[in-house]
Order: structure tokens, then C-alpha cells, then sequence
């Protein structure tokens, strides 16, 4: 099932942003005191009139996740201009969240197994059930060996590069994600966003060329 995150201020239940994107809204949530994330699947917004067609980042909306969840009109008393500077915040943190992570995950690509990710968790689990010591391998590996027409000790050694060298990546990427959430949720001043993410591109493509 598909979700929207809504940011929502706890102190008024207005709506602050909206994303589909769960890591941008924790993140967001991390930065800015006082914001929870809804969770709404997409369904409301293909079956409920009312939610078609709302935009979150030009409407102020009230956001009601005890009796539904629920939308409406947020009240006008509340639309403050700590309330407004907030949702600005949350818009601008966003949109270089999301730029982030996209970036990541076209490197993130590289590191899946042919057509079937959940191969890379499966051969983690059938290299610890060798033994190296005795020379024993578990039938998968010697299938492997066999269709690549290898010895059993260089499929298990080519298996074992091949998954040590796409953790590495991976584990190199949430750092990198890491690193710069933090860095971006200690700004407010958008051109500052800007220059931080140009650091993280030339962090990934010079420092860690990936």
C-alpha cells in the first residue's frame, strides 16, 4: 500500500508539508520541535472528494488522525506567523531531502542482485552456513559453482566480494545521508540548504567515488 506523511504541528494540528517519501518526513520531523508525522494511504486521496484535489503547501489545512484520519479547513486564528515560518522551514528542508535521497538511490540501484533484491539477504545467510575449515559448502553455493563452472571455494569467494562490496556501499550511503540531514536541519537559510548539498554531491562523487 502507497502512503502520504503529512508534517503536522502539534501545537495548532496544522499541516505543515506533505511527502511520499517516509525517510524526507522523519528527517524533517528530527529538525523542527514540536511536528509529528501522519500516515494516510493514498486511497483517501482516490476515493474521498474532499482530499482529490487539496494541495498541502497553498491550503492551510487541519489535520485530524483521532476521527479518521480527518481534514479540514484550519482556522484562520491559527495560521500564525511562527506557524507560517515553520511550514516554510518545512517546504524548503524538503525539497533538498527529497533532491538527497534521489540522488542516493540512483547510486543505491547499483547495489541490486540482478532482477531480485531479496537474493543479496539470501546469500548472506548461505555463505555463514559454510565451512571453510572442512571444506563444506551448502547446496546453493555448489548449484552456484556449478552453473558458473567454478570451484566451490571461488563461488563462495566471488559471492562473498560481491555482498562485503555492496554492504559497504550501502553502509557508505546512509552515512552520507546521515551527515548531511544533520547538517541541513542545523540551517534555516535556504541558500545555505543549497551549498550544503553541493558538499554532499562532491563528497560522493570525489571523496567517496561511488
Amino acid at each position: 500500500m502507497q502512503f502520504k506523511f503529512l508534517l503536522v504541528d502539534v501545537e495548532t494540528s496544522g499541516v505543515l508539508c506533505n511527502t511520499e517519501s517516509i525517510s524526507a518526513a522523519n528527517s524533517i520531523a528530527q529538525g523542527i520541535l514540536n511536528i509529528k508525522v501522519g500516515v494516510v494511504p493514498m486511497y483517501y486521496f482516490w476515493t474521498r472528494p474532499k482530499w482529490k484535489d487539496i494541495n498541502f503547501d497553498s491550503n492551510y489545512v487541519h489535520y485530524d488522525d483521532l476521527n479518521g484520519p480527518e481534514i479540514s479547513i484550519l482556522e484562520a486564528n491559527l495560521v500564525t506567523e511562527e506557524f507560517i515560518k515553520k511550514r516554510q522551514l518545512c517546504i524548503q528542508r524538503r525539497k533538498f531531502f527529497i533532491r538527497l535521497e534521489g540522488f542516493l538511490n540512483t547510486v543505491l540501484f547499483k547495489t541490486h542482485f540482478g532482477f531480485d533484491e531479496s537474493t543479496g539477504s539470501y546469500i548472506e545467510n548461505q555463505l555463514t552456513l559454510t565451512d571453510l575449515q572442512n571444506n563444506k559448502f551448502p547446496n546453493s553455493i555448489i548449484e552456484y559453482a556449478h552453473y558458473n563452472e567454478i570451484s566451490e571455494i571461488a563461488a563462495y569467494n566471488e559471492l562473498k566480494m560481491l555482498t562485503e562490496s555492496h554492504g559497504r556501499t550501502k553502509l557508505r550511503l546512509f552515512a552520507c545521508y546521515n551527515k548531511y540531514i544533520k547538517k541541513l536541519n542545523a540551517t534555516v537559510i535556504e541558500e545555505e540548504m543549497d551549498s550544503i548539498y553541493k558538499e554532499a554531491m562532491k563528497d560522493l562523487f570525489i571523496n567517496a567515488r561511488l
